[in-house]
C-alpha cells in the first residue's frame, strides 16, 4: 500500500488516540471492493492493534425475513455485534463471538480477546447505529465503480458478481444513504491504490 495513501488515514487517527479514552474504535466503512480489508490489515500492523470483520457477523438464514433484509443495514446482525462486541467494550470486558461464515452459512470458529487499547471494525456496516456510540474514529472508502468491479474480480468472487451487482451492492447504498454513513464519517477518501 502506498504510504502517503496511508498516512492520510495514520495521521488523524494518531491525533485522534490521546484524546479519546481507550478503547479507541475505528469504523472502515465503505461498499464492496473499496479496500476496507486491505486497509484494516494496514492500520493493524501499524498500530498493533485486533480488527474485527463485519462479514462474520453476516445474518444467518433463520433470521432473512423480507421485512429484515428490507430495513437500511437489516442484512449484517446488528444485534449479535452489539451484543458480542460493542456491550464488552462498553463495559471494558474482554471480546467474544464466534465467527459465521457465508460460505458454510455456519458458526465455526471462536474469537477471543482481552479489552484492546485500540480495535478496528472493518467492513460494510461497521458504522451501525447500533453500535455507533463506541465509535472513535468513522473512515469511509470509496474508490471508482470499475476499480471496485475489478476489485471483487481479483479476489475470486467473479461468480457472485451478478448477486453483488443486483443485490448487495444496493443494500450497502441504500444503508449509506438512510443513516448518511459517508456524511458522517470522520474521514472519506477515495482509494485508488492497486491491490
Amino acid at each position: 500500500m502506498n504510504e502517503s495513501f496511508l498516512q492520510k488515514i495514520l495521521t488523524p487517527i494518531q491525533e485522534k488516540i490521546p484524546t479519546v479514552p481507550a478503547p479507541f474504535v475505528i469504523s472502515i466503512e465503505g461498499g464492496s471492493g473499496t479496500g476496507k480489508t486491505t486497509v484494516a490489515r494496514a492500520l493493524q500492523e501499524r498500530l498493533c492493534c485486533q480488527v474485527i470483520h463485519t462479514d462474520d457477523f453476516f445474518l444467518p438464514p433463520e433470521l432473512r425475513s423480507k421485512q429484515r433484509l428490507s430495513q437500511p443495514g437489516g442484512n449484517v446482525h446488528y444485534e449479535r455485534l452489539n451484543e458480542q462486541v460493542a456491550e464488552p467494550l462498553r463495559c471494558g470486558k474482554e471480546i467474544a463471538y464466534r465467527v459465521f461464515s457465508c460460505h458454510s452459512m455456519a458458526y465455526t470458529e471462536a474469537i477471543r480477546f482481552p479489552l484492546p487499547a485500540v480495535l478496528i471494525i472493518e467492513g460494510a456496516y461497521s458504522a451501525h447505529p447500533a453500535i455507533q456510540d463506541i465509535l472513535s474514529f468513522r473512515l469511509f472508502l470509496d474508490a471508482d465503480f470499475d476499480q471496485r468491479i475489478k476489485r471483487i474480480e481479483q479476489r475470486g468472487d467473479k461468480e457472485k458478481l451478478p448477486r453483488f451487482l443486483k443485490e448487495w451492492i444496493p443494500m450497502e447504498n441504500r444503508y449509506f444513504e438512510f443513516f448518511s454513513v459517508r456524511e458522517n464519517s470522520d474521514l472519506l477518501l477515495l482509494n485508488k491504490e492497486e491491490e
